[in-house]
C-alpha cells in the first residue's frame, strides 16, 4: 500500500519564504491580483546582485546598478506586474554570467540608456526609479563603502585611518605653543597634541611613537608592542562598535522538549491526514516548511487535530468555529526567521508554529487571530480590536481596563519584565500580549477541570524575574488569575451572542 505525503492543503498561502519564486510568468493568472502586487518585489525575485568567487569590483557595480532597480511596481495592471517580472528574471540570469568589468560597464550603459541589450529589450521607465551615476563606480568608492568586506576588515580599515606610528628620529620636530607640546611633521601639517609633562629626552630613537585620532598614546614602541596595541584596538571596536543588534537583555526560557497531552481520543488511535484537519475544522489552508519532514508532519497534524478539538471543547464552539468564519490558516516551520517560537501574520491570517519550538503557543497565537478578527469585524481593520476604543463587545473593554487598573499585579509585573530587558517599544506590558498570555491561563484552568492537559495548546514558561521574595511572573496569578478567568467567561458568551463565530467571511486573495 502507498504511503500517504502530506503536503500543504487547502487555499494557497503566500508570504512564505517557499514562493519567492514562484511568481514567473507561467503561473501569474492562477494568482489573485492583490496578492500579486503585495508579493511583487525585486527582492523576492532576485535577491542579491552578488556572486561569491566574482571579483568584488564586479560585484561592487552591479551592486550599484541593482540599487536604482524599483523594490516594487506600483501597479495594478497585470500586464506590467508580469513584465516587471519578466524583466528582474532576465537581469538575474544575465547578471549570472558577467565575469568582467567591461561587461558589467556595458550592460549598465545599454540597459539604462536604449533598453537594449544584445537581443533582449527592456523597459527603462518600468525597472528603474533612477540613473546610477557611471562616476560612483570607482575603487576608491568601493573601499570608502567598505564593500564585499568583512565587518573585522572594515574595522581593520578604519583603524588604520586612525593610528599612526611615528620613528622617534627625525620624522618630526616640537615646538612649544603656550603650555602645549606639538609633534609637528616635516611637510607641516601633521600636529599631535600631548602633555608638557612629557620627557623628551627620554626618546629611543630606534623606537615609535603611537599616535591615534591625533593624539599621544604612547613613546618608545617597538614594531611588535604598535603591532599588539593596534589588534588590541580592532578587538575592543568590533566588541563595542560591532556587538548584536539587540539592544536590550532578553529574559531568557527553556522551550518545551517535548508534548504532553491527557484526554479524550479524539482520533482513536489513528493519525489524522491533513485534508482532514482542513475539513474537521474549515481551515482556510495549511502549510509545511520545507525542512519539516514526513515524520514530523504526522505529529504536527496530530497535535493541531486534538488541540483545535480541546480548543473548541473549552470554549463551547463547534469544530468550524475554530477556523473563524473560514480565514483563519495553520502554518508549521514554514515562516518566519526563526527567532520566534510562533507568531500570527494578520496580512495572511495565519498562525504560524516554529516545530517544536512552536508548542504551547497555538492558543496564544489563536487569541491574537481572534483579536484580529474581530477588528476586521467591528473595527477599523488597521489595528487589532484590544487596543481600539470601541464599545461593540463591553466584555472586551472591561477586561482591558482591568489590566489598565494601577492594582493589577500581572499589568504591574508586565511592565517589570519590559523594564528589565529595556525596551523601548513595549511588550510584556502590551495589551495584545496581555490578553495573549491571560487566554493561555484560562485555556489551561478550563481544560484542567475537565481534565486535560495539553502542551501543544496551552503552556506556560518559565518566564519570571525574582524581586527579593517575589515572584515576577509573565502570566496573571492569585486574585487576578481569578477575576481575568471571570471576565474571560463573560467574553466568550458575549461573543457567542453576538454571533461571531457564526460568520462566513469570505476572504479576498
Amino acid at each position: 500500500m502507498k504511503e500517504t505525503t502530506y503536503e500543504d492543503f487547502g487555499h494557497v498561502i503566500y508570504g512564505a519564504k517557499k514562493f519567492n519564486y514562484l511568481l514567473n510568468s507561467e503561473n501569474l493568472e492562477e494568482v489573485n491580483l492583490n496578492l500579486l502586487i503585495k508579493e511583487t518585489s525585486k527582492k523576492k525575485l532576485w535577491p542579491t546582485p552578488v556572486i561569491e568567487g566574482r571579483d568584488r569590483f564586479v560585484n561592487f557595480i552591479l551592486s550599484k546598478f541593482y540599487s536604482c532597480i524599483r523594490s516594487k511596481l506600483r501597479t495594478d495592471s497585470r500586464d506590467e506586474i508580469a513584465d516587471f517580472i519578466n524583466q528582474i528574471c532576465t537581469l538575474k540570469e544575465i547578471n549570472e554570467q558577467i565575469e568582467t568589468e567591461k561587461e558589467a560597464i556595458d550592460l549598465i550603459k545599454t540597459v539604462q540608456r536604449s533598453g537594449e541589450h544584445g537581443e533582449v529589450r527592456f523597459n527603462p521607465k518600468l525597472l528603474f526609479y533612477k540613473r546610477l551615476k557611471m562616476w560612483e563606480l570607482t575603487r576608491s568608492q568601493m573601499d570608502y563603502e567598505g564593500f564585499g568586506l568583512t565587518k573585522r576588515e572594515k574595522v581593520t580599515i578604519q583603524v588604520d585611518k586612525r593610528l599612526k606610528k611615528v620613528k622617534q628620529n627625525h620624522d618630526f620636530k616640537l615646538d612649544r605653543v603656550g603650555k602645549t607640546l606639538y609633534i609637528i611633521g616635516r611637510d607641516g601639517r601633521d600636529k599631535v597634541r600631548f602633555e608638557n609633562n612629557l620627557n623628551i629626552h627620554s626618546f629611543d630613537k630606534n623606537r615609535y611613537l603611537i599616535i591615534l585620532d591625533r593624539k599621544l598614546e604612547a613613546i618608545n614602541k617597538t614594531e611588535e608592542e604598535f603591532e599588539e596595541f593596534k589588534n588590541n584596538l580592532i578587538e575592543a571596536e568590533l566588541k563595542g562598535k560591532h556587538s548584536p543588534r539587540t539592544k536590550y537583555k532578553r529574559i531568557q526560557y527553556e522551550h518545551l522538549k517535548s508534548v504532553k497531552r491527557t484526554g479524550p481520543d479524539y482520533r482513536n488511535g489513528r493519525d489524522i491526514t491533513p485534508e482532514e484537519l482542513r475539513e474537521q475544522f474549515n481551515l482556510y489552508g495549511g502549510q509545511f516548511g520545507n525542512y519539516i519532514s514526513q515524520t514530523e508532519r504526522v505529529e504536527v497534524i496530530n497535535y493541531a487535530y486534538d488541540s483545535f478539538t480541546d480548543l473548541a471543547l473549552a470554549l463551547g464552539l463547534k469544530s468550524e468555529d475554530i477556523s473563524l468564519g473560514g480565514s483563519l490558516s495553520i502554518a508549521f516551520g514554514a515562516r518566519g526567521s526563526g527567532t520566534k517560537a510562533a507568531q500570527y501574520e494578520p496580512s495572511y491570517r495565519v498562525i504560524n508554529l516554529s516545530r517544536l519550538k512552536g508548542a504551547g503557543n497555538l492558543a496564544h497565537e489563536f487569541f491574537h487571530a481572534l483579536d484580529h478578527y474581530l477588528s476586521i469585524l467591528f473595527g477599523n481593520e488597521i489595528d487589532l480590536f484590544s487596543l481600539q476604543n470601541q464599545t461593540m463587545v463591553k466584555s472586551l473593554r472591561e477586561l482591558v481596563q482591568y489590566l489598565l487598573d494601577e492594582d493589577c499585579k500581572f499589568s504591574k509585573d508586565a511592565i517589570k519584565l519590559d523594564t528589565f530587558e529595556g525596551r523601548r517599544k513595549m511588550y510584556w506590558s502590551s495589551i495584545p500580549e496581555m490578553l495573549a498570555r491571560a487566554f493561555t491561563s484560562y485555556l489551561i484552568d478550563n481544560l484542567k477541570l475537565r481534565g486535560i492537559v495539553n502542551t501543544y495548546l496551552c503552556y506556560e514558561f518559565g518566564i519570571y524575574l525574582e524581586d527579593g521574595e517575589e515572584l515576577i511572573s509573565a502570566y496573571p496569578q492569585g486574585e487576578d488569575r481569578v477575576e481575568i478567568n471571570k471576565l474571560f467567561d463573560k467574553l466568550f458568551t458575549e461573543l457567542k451572542k453576538l454571533g461571531v463565530f457564526n460568520y462566513s467571511y469570505n476572504r479576498q486573495d
